[in-house]
């Protein structure tokens, strides 16, 4: 069962749960992303691809940041910059949720 808190909004009992589903997502499409980093010359495809890859892992990133109450600046919810991204990264992991382990395929 779900709860609403005060400033905190949509809170989930199973929060624990959603931190370790969205740290196997992420792990994935970080993944895909480095992948995709490896092509000398990506097809248009692969280009698309790894923009909705990258949209998707930065929206999540954010996501698992408000989940673990780790700050994060206002502008990078709608630009996440390379050095945010980073940022956020570290502070995830930081926080003990590990983004770099590789996912089983």
């Amino acid at each position: 069962m779900s709860r609403v808190t005060g400033s905190e909004g949509y809170e989930s009992d199973d929060r624990p749960g959603r931190i370790e589903r969205l740290g196997e997502l992420l792990r994935e499409v970080r993944r895909r992303l480095e992948d995709y980093q490896e092509l000398a010359e990506p097809a248009p495809a692969q280009r698309d691809a790894w923009d909705a890859d990258l949209y998707f892992y930065d929206d999540a990133l954010v996501s698992v940041a408000d989940l673990l109450d780790i700050g994060v600046r206002p502008a990078w919810r709608d630009d996440l910059t390379p050095e945010g991204r980073t940022e956020i990264e570290a502070a995830v992991t930081a926080a003990g949720l590990d983004l770099t382990a590789v996912p089983p395929d």
